[in-house]
C-alpha cells in the first residue's frame, strides 16, 4: 500500500501533470532546472516520510480505537443537520447581498465575469455574520465525508453543505471550490476502501476500480471548468477557446513556475516567513496584508502562448516564504505530518482519516498552488476532529 502513501500520491500528481503536459502543450515551459527542484522538494518530503516511520517504530506507540456508538452517531447527524442549514442560510444570504448588487437572480446570473471584477475591486461588502455562517462550509464537508465512511448511508443532511457550495460557486462564477470538493469525494473513496479493510482485516482494494473513478472525475471536472468558462463569458457555445482555457489552468502553473525560477535573483530575496502559503491567516492575525489572488506578478507559460499566470505551484510559495533551503525543511516537515496521519488512517483511525483527506487535497492542488492560503481550507485540518471529539462526549446530568 506505500505507493497510496503520501509521497507515493505526490509522485503519482507530479508525473501524471507533468506527463500530460508534454502531451497536451508541449510548448509550454519546463526545463532541467524547475525539474530538479521539483524533485528536490519531493525527495524531502519523502525523507520526512521516512524519519516519522523511524520515530513511529521506536516508540510503538498506537492510537486508541475511535468508539462509534449509537450516542456518537445521534449527535453526528445532529451536528450535521445543525452545520447543514447554518451552511445553507449562509449561502442564501451571500446570494441575495450579490442578487440585489446586480439587481436580481437574472442579472447575477448573466454578470459573468462582472461578478468576479466586483469581487476584485471590493466594490461589494459581504457582512461579517454571512462569512462566518460560511466559514465551516468546507469542515462540513469533511464531517459529511466521514459519515459516509463509517456508516456508509446517504441521508438528505448529507447533501446540505453541497448545496450550499453550490450556491456559493454560482454566485461568484467559481469552478475551484467544485473541482476541490470533486476530488475530496474522490479520494474518501480511496480511504473507505481503506477503514473498510481495517475493520475486516483484509486488504481487498481494487486497483482499476479506482482507475475508473479517475476518468470519471476528470470527466466530470472538464464538464464542470468548460461550463463555468461559458458562464463567465455569458457564451454557451461550444469551441476550443475553452479547452484551451482547461489545459493553461491545469499547465500553467508548473510552466510559470519555471519562468519564475529563470527570473529569480534568490541573493536579492526577502522571504515572506509565511506570508504567502497562509496568506489569509496572516491577514486574519494583522501580519501582512492579503492581496488578491496571492500575487499580482503574471508570467508567461509559453513562447506560442500569450496566457499569463500568477499561480506558480505551490513550491514558488515556499520558496518565497522560506527559501530553497527553507522550503526543503518545509517539505521534510509537512512529510513528517502527513505520514504520521496516514500511518493511523489505513488502521481504521477516523479522525486520521479526516486529516488525511484534507492532506491528500493540498497535495493535489501543490501543481497549481498552495490551498492553505484559505483560512477555511485551515480549518478544515482542525474542525472536523473537535467535533468529532464533542459528537463523542456524554454530558452527565
Amino acid at each position: 500500500m506505500y505507493y497510496f502513501s503520501p509521497t507515493g500520491f505526490l509522485c503519482a500528481v507530479w508525473i501524471t501533470f507533468v506527463f500530460l503536459m508534454a502531451v497536451f502543450a508541449p510548448d509550454y515551459f519546463f526545463t532541467v532546472q524547475s525539474s530538479f527542484y521539483i524533485f528536490l522538494f519531493i525527495f524531502f518530503f519523502f525523507l520526512g516520510e521516512i524519519f516519522n516511520n523511524v520515530i513511529r517504530k521506536r516508540k510503538q506507540k498506537e492510537w486508541v480505537p475511535f468508539e462509534i456508538t449509537d450516542h456518537f452517531k445521534n449527535n453526528f447527524e445532529s451536528g450535521l443537520k445543525i452545520m447543514g442549514v447554518v451552511s445553507i442560510v449562509g449561502s442564501v444570504l451571500y446570494l441575495i447581498i450579490f442578487a440585489n448588487y446586480f439587481g436580481g437572480v437574472m442579472r447575477l446570473a448573466n454578470a459573468g465575469w462582472a461578478v468576479r471584477g466586483a469581487l476584485i475591486e471590493g466594490e461589494i461588502a459581504v457582512p461579517f455574520y454571512v462569512k462566518l455562517l460560511l466559514f465551516p462550509a468546507y469542515s462540513n464537508v469533511i464531517l459529511v465525508l466521514v459519515y459516509s465512511i463509517l456508516f456508509r448511508r446517504i441521508k438528505w443532511f448529507l447533501i446540505l453543505p453541497f448545496i450550499a457550495l453550490f450556491i456559493m460557486g454560482f454566485v461568484q462564477v467559481g469552478r475551484a471550490g467544485f473541482m476541490l470538493i470533486l476530488f475530496q469525494v474522490y479520494i474518501a473513496i480511496l480511504f473507505r476502501i481503506l477503514y473498510k479493510n481495517s475493520m475486516d482485516g483484509g486488504m481487498t482494494l481494487k486497483e482499476h476500480r479506482l482507475i475508473m473513478k479517475s476518468f470519471i472525475l476528470i470527466f466530470v471536472v472538464l464538464l464542470i471548468f468548460i461550463g463555468g468558462d461559458m458562464l463567465r463569458k455569458q457564451d454557451f457555445t461550444f469551441d476550443f477557446s475553452s479547452i484551451n482555457i482547461f489545459r493553461q489552468y491545469l499547465f500553467g502553473g508548473i510552466s510559470a513556475f519555471d519562468t519564475f525560477l529563470y527570473k529569480r535573483e534568490f541573493s536579492e530575496t526577502e522571504y515572506g516567513l509565511g506570508k504567502y502559503t497562509f496568506s489569509a491567516l496572516y491577514d486574519m492575525l494583522g501580519i501582512s496584508k492579503n492581496e488578491f489572488g496571492v500575487y499580482l506578478e503574471y508570467l508567461k507559460v509559453s513562447d506560442k502562448d500569450k496566457f499569463t499566470t500568477n499561480i506558480f505551484t505551490a513550491f514558488r510559495q515556499f520558496i518565497d516564504d522560506f527559501g530553497i533551503a527553507g522550503a526543503c525543511f518545509f517539505m521534510f516537515l509537512s512529510g513528517i505530518v502527513s505520514n504520521y496521519y496516514y500511518n493511523h488512517a489505513v488502521k481504521g483511525h477516523i479522525k486520521a482519516i479526516s486529516v488525511s483527506i484534507v492532506i491528500y487535497t493540498i497535495i493535489f492542488h501543490s501543481t497549481m498552488l498552495s490551498i492553505t492560503v484559505h483560512n477555511s481550507i485551515l480549518l478544515t485540518l482542525v474542525l472536523p476532529n473537535i467535533l468529532l471529539t464533542l459528537f463523542s462526549l456524554k454530558i452527565k446530568k
